[in-house]
């Protein structure tokens, strides 16, 4: 053999030992960190507990404990479970450890951008009112995670004072930053109903509204059950903005009264489908039997989700499943096709089968399963959302 080449495999077999010693050594080290790690949050978590149990501010503190990130974790657990005087104890605890100020250094922009946010996480779920101005401040930071982070500190502190700056910095992020911002808004609950809409009302007359912000205000108007923007949801509606258009019929379905319902009926007759898919779906959820005489024509709409949603709206409202039943007998394929899908995903045909079957069959039932045996074996499959139609609705 080469003496060269057994050079080169003794060289590669001490390499690949060397390098299967240090993994194993690696290994060994991170699971006895693990280990470690895990046995000193269990003491914190131990001793926090008694402290909390006994209503005591320790005298002479560990000093591990005021700069240790696993004995935040630890506050944090029992914080966030917490309700009452315990909590406001462990509010105690971290204000005698002075935590907040260790987590106030950590956050300054001259440490990396990991110990940054994990600092921030946990003064969010740390901070107290006093730290509103904290949270106030990380909202302008550069980095979209810590604003994020901050946005949600500035929820659940319910400081609605800050709701037109967080709306201001979605208005300049980019869409998954903004989205996610308009999600903390939400944790607001109703309370951030009034500042949204003082903002929207100021940000809607500008020369060139923030567009896709005012969209995501509307969502948020719409999850916190804002009745109170049934008004300024029905001029959005009537909008020149398709988004806002869109928005402002979902948010209706949530928070419209009887009021809301001629403007979605209107609605319905949109240039844009997705405008009348949302109307049609709002009409549902209102229950709006008045509404009945004015979906039954979107069957035959041109695009399957406005004919899928007006359907499924229409199988909601008095009588509805009558109409659907007429519908599998129309001449229009796509009509008979919308009535068939809501009727069997609501579980009409399976229930008329059954009440055939214990002879409790009644004349609808009859012929509802008359009509679907009547018809094309393959009827038109629902598109992929995104597909074919842009998006679902």
């Amino acid at each position: 053999m080469d003496d060269t080449l057994l050079l080169w495999l003794i060289g590669s077999a001490s390499a690949a030992v060397v390098t299967m010693a240090v993994l194993v050594v690696v290994k060994l080290v991170h699971r006895s960190y693990g280990r470690w790690r895990g046995v000193r949050s269990a003491q914190y978590v131990a001793a926090v507990g008694e402290l909390i149990s006994r209503s005591i501010l320790p005298e002479r503190p560990h000093p591990a404990w005021r700069d240790d990130a696993l004995f935040h974790d630890a506050l944090v657990n029992y914080r966030l479970s917490l309700v009452g005087s315990e909590r406001g104890f462990v509010d105690e605890l971290v204000e005698h450890l002075g935590i907040l100020d260790v987590l106030r250094s950590r956050m300054r922009r001259r440490h990396s951008t990991n110990h940054r946010l994990q600092a921030v996480s946990t003064f969010v779920d740390l901070a107290t009112e006093s730290c509103i101005p904290d949270l106030r401040q990380l909202l302008a930071d550069p980095n979209a995670h810590i604003a994020i982070h901050a946005a949600k500190g500035l929820s659940r502190l319910r400081d609605t004072e800050s709701v037109g700056a967080i709306l201001d910095r979605a208005a300049v992020a980019p869409s998954w930053h903004a989205a996610r911002l308009a999600d903390a808004l939400t944790g607001f609950g109703y309370e951030v109903g009034p500042p949204v809409r003082d903002w929207m009302i100021l940000e809607i007359g500008a020369d060139e509204p923030p567009v896709a912000t005012i969209s995501l205000a509307i969502r948020v108007l719409g999850q916190v059950s804002d009745v109170e923007a049934e008004g300024l949801l029905l001029e959005l509606l009537a909008s020149d903005f398709r988004e806002w258009r869109v928005a402002a019929a979902s948010a209706l379905g949530h928070v419209g009264g009887d009021g809301a319902v001629l403007g979605l009926i209107n609605a319905l007759d949109d240039e844009s489908w997705p405008v009348r898919a949302r109307a049609a779906t709002a009409l549902g959820q209102l229950a709006a039997p008045s509404a009945v005489d004015h979906l039954e024509p979107l069957l035959s709409d041109p695009m399957w989700w406005v004919r899928q949603n007006s359907a499924e709206a229409i199988g909601r409202l008095p009588g509805g499943i009558r109409i659907l039943v007429d519908a599998l007998g129309s001449e229009d394929a796509y009509a008979a096709d919308a009535a068939l899908y809501q009727l069997t995903m609501r579980g009409e045909v399976a229930a008329a089968i059954e009440r055939t079957r214990t002879e409790s069959q009644t004349e609808l039932d009859a012929e509802l399963l008359d009509r679907v045996g009547a018809m094309p074996t393959t009827m038109a499959a629902p598109p992929v959302a995104g597909l074919s139609t842009g998006v679902a609705v």
